[in-house]
């Protein structure tokens, strides 16, 4: 699970070049690794399907590694389902106020402090409840693209 604030970067950082298409929801972008979603945006591109049926989707896929990017699939609950048949681990990207700020302020929007507060101290509950279910690994996203995708692909490679 790649998981971070809104407008973070979580889909930026995924390779964009799409080699194979399974059950419609599954882009693969490498050998091993494929991401949630009907576009390479992730699973926020996935949040308007039933979300049961996007799990049994994700545990019937037989593949060897999905990442999924973005908020929606990424509760504690989801964590202890996935976690059940399958190696799970949370990337973080650890995203501070005022880079947040300036990411959103690109795409023409304004970061709400209280918003961004509410999802920090989620993720870091989430962490948290799932220590013992997932390998976490937080990621430093508050330098250049290229050091960060540098560094995620990175952590691929070792899980």
């Amino acid at each position: 699970m790649l998981v971070g604030n809104f407008g973070t970067g979580k889909s930026t950082l995924i390779d964009n070049k799409i080699l194979d298409i399974k059950d419609e929801v599954l882009l693969q972008i490498s050998k091993r690794w494929w991401v949630l979603g009907t576009t390479i945006n992730g699973a926020d591109s996935v949040s308007k399907f039933n979300k049961e049926d996007m799990m049994k989707k994700i545990e019937a896929a037989r593949v060897e590694g999905i990442i999924i990017a973005g908020n929606y699939y990424c509760s504690q609950a989801d964590v202890k389902r996935l976690a059940r048949n399958n190696d799970v681990s949370i990337v973080y990207l650890k995203t501070s106020f005022t880079n947040n700020a300036l990411r959103i302020a690109k795409r023409g929007n304004l970061i709400n402090p209280t918003t961004y507060n509410q999802k920090l101290k989620s993720h870091i509950n989430l962490m948290k409840a799932s220590k013992d279910l997932a390998k976490i690994k937080i990621l430093d996203n508050n330098r250049g693209l290229k050091l960060v995708r540098k560094d995620f692909n990175k952590l691929l490679n070792e899980l």
